[in-house]
């Protein structure tokens, strides 16, 4: 019989060799997110919040945030810069079924496609697996975001199919798509990670070798 997760995902850091998650804490990130993410109308077209006209709604969105207790969050922070660039969380966790979902990513123009961002979902899908033993890892987004679905994709996510209508998201309609990893999986895909981190892929400037795809052929 398949057994239940461990336990819920905590308020803790993980620290990786690019870049390290803190627990978001509106008092310690939020100047930084603001700054980087929070007005910034492109980042939350996909999300169901922001983007923020005013800072203060955006702190007290952030608070809110900390106190979720459907959604744990983290900050990504870019250690050379001492900076909080972006957020992301797990979310829609069930322990019976040991089933969790990564998502509420908002990553900012300095984080987008760069180690640091794959680094930190990396990080989230170790402690889901190997901390917290969950089963399955879901990542779900909008049909229209093409982003987030080759990136579904580029992470070793599977592709199960779209829910038609599934919501009605800042007044227009969602078609949503869905994706997963689950644990049979998760020792080849953190092959796969390793591999592309390893400091012999990326040349004296920090542009990559071999693209994280190429390791799984």
């Amino acid at each position: 019989m398949p057994n239940p997760a461990k336990s819920l995902p905590k308020n803790l850091d993980l620290i990786g060799n690019y870049c390290r998650l803190e627990s978001l804490k509106e008092a310690a990130h939020g100047q930084d997110l603001w700054q980087f993410i929070g007005s910034k109308k492109d980042i939350w077209t996909y999300l169901m919040n922001g983007p923020w006209e005013k800072e203060d709604d955006f702190q007290n969105w952030l608070k809110a945030c900390e106190t979720n207790v459907s959604r744990t969050y983290w900050a990504v922070i870019d250690p050379k810069l001492n900076s909080a660039l972006g957020i992301l969380c797990l979310m829609d966790f069930n322990l019976d079924h040991a089933s969790i979902e990564i998502g509420g990513i908002a990553f900012s123009k300095n984080l987008q496609k760069t180690t640091i961002a794959s680094e930190a979902v990396y990080l989230l899908l170790k402690h889901a697996f190997e901390d917290l033993g969950f089963r399955r890892l879901q990542w779900k987004c909008n049909s229209n975001n093409e982003a987030s679905k080759k990136a579904a994709l580029r992470f070793g996510f599977t592709y199960e199919g779209t829910f038609r209508q599934h919501m009605i998201i800042k007044g227009e309609n969602r078609d949503t798509v869905f994706f997963s990893i689950i644990d049979s999986e998760w020792q080849n895909r953190k092959t796969v990670f390793d591999k592309w981190f390893d400091e012999n892929n990326f040349d004296e400037n920090g542009k990559q070798i071999k693209r994280l795809e190429d390791f799984r052929l």
